[in-house]
């Protein structure tokens, strides 16, 4: 069965190594050391499979056959209840745990495919200032990464998060930090957060949720969010955050989301991720004294555009657009030919003898265009300005 996840355990259950099966259902575990080891076979929307103890001697090799159940696990008709207690580590049988299964293989398969550097990512990296209700974007500037990179986006060490927290202050204001899949998964993790079932509204409607937050009182900035997943086929679809104990104005407005995607081979990655932070400034009261006002909101964040694998072949690309344009000298009468356009910092096109520039396989967003002052001079152009163009999906 292709697209199913092979875990090899040892005799204390711990993770030895971890594969995905290729298309006529293999897989193959070269070992260094002899021993008795367990497989468990993972696959979203089905239950997960365990095996017998396997005895491995010496240089030899053992075949041993997994068989998957057909029949799918579906959530959609577990009960979801505001009165739902949130609890550490459900048992087996409860509902919550069900949905924490199906969430715990998209993100074990998350950090699967980033460790074993399976891919390379072309990412579109972002940052906008928006109003203090978070609504309308007043400032944007975004940037490609066209150095493709095995890791497009990681969280610090959950050890380092769990003892220091989420948000921290520095000499500039404050740093803020996400979670990761490996965050997420980790043992700290779940002995310090409690889960529960959440149900869909708004954007999330149709979806089960799975809520999380920090139990108990550690003196420092933690998160709490809630992990969305599709009922019908029990896939991931995002994680949308927040911050505990975070004392700003507008706190419920800070946060985030990481939006995951599945591959067609089992793997998976995260496709984008954001993250809010507040714009803070001193107010002086009616009464004297001054206040802390949120008087913006900060937001950063990438976009994967396009996934290869080491051989340079496309796994993923986005619906992209072009972005075409045409440069005319000061007055407005003729094209200038061989000037230089920058798009957001990022990347460059040359003008033509029409004058004309293009920018293809752009994903929908809004991009900056400028003419550097150097090629200005070199073409006898007096002025050009910065603006906004938006590129749309085709």
């Amino acid at each position: 069965m292709d697209g199913a996840a092979v875990v090899l355990l040892s005799e204390t259950g711990d993770q030895v190594l971890w594969r995905l099966t290729d298309p006529t259902g293999r897989f193959s575990f070269p070992l260094s050391r002899a021993g008795t080891f367990r497989l468990r076979a993972d696959r979203i929307g089905h239950a997960s499979v365990h095996s017998d103890p396997v005895t491995v001697q010496g240089l030899e090799t053992v075949t041993y056959r997994l068989e998957i159940p057909v029949q799918a696990i579906v959530l959609a008709g577990l009960t979801v209840s505001s009165g739902r207690r949130c609890k550490v580590r459900p048992g087996a049988n409860e509902a919550t745990a069900q949905v924490w299964e199906e969430a715990r293989k998209a993100l074990e398969a998350t950090t699967q495919t980033t460790r074993g550097g399976f891919y390379r990512y072309l990412t579109r990296r972002f940052e906008r200032e928006l109003d203090a209700r978070g609504r309308r974007v007043l400032k944007e500037e975004s940037r490609f990464d066209r150095i493709l990179t095995p890791t497009p986006w990681k969280s610090l060490p959950v050890d380092d998060l769990l003892s220091k927290g989420f948000v921290r202050a520095d000499a500039d204001g404050s740093v803020y930090y996400a979670p990761d899949a490996d965050v997420l998964l980790s043992e700290e993790f779940l002995d310090t957060h409690c889960m529960r079932l959440a149900e869909g509204k708004d954007e999330s409607e149709g979806l089960i949720g799975l809520a999380f937050e920090p139990v108990g009182e550690r003196g420092i900035t933690e998160i709490s969010g809630t992990l969305w997943l599709d009922p019908s086929n029990g896939q991931l679809k995002w994680l949308d955050y927040g911050y505990e104990g975070l004392d700003v104005p507008g706190q419920d407005r800070l946060g985030g989301r990481v939006r995951f995607e599945g591959l067609p081979n089992g793997s998976w990655i995260v496709r984008e991720w954001t993250i809010r932070m507040p714009l803070l400034a001193a107010t002086r009261g009616e009464r004297g004294g001054t206040r802390t006002e949120l008087v913006g909101i900060k937001e950063q964040g990438g976009l994967i555009v396009r996934v290869s694998d080491v051989r340079g072949e496309v796994v993923v690309d986005s619906g992209t657009g072009v972005l075409d344009g045409v440069v005319m000298d000061s007055i407005g009468r003729a094209p200038a030919a061989g000037v230089v356009v920058d798009l957001d910092g990022s990347d460059q096109s040359v003008t033509d003898a029409e004058g004309r520039f293009s920018f293809p396989g752009l994903p929908a967003g809004n991009y900056g265009l400028s003419i550097p002052n150097q090629a200005l001079n070199e073409v006898g152009l007096c002025n050009a300005s910065g603006h906004w163009k938006e590129g749309t999906g085709q």
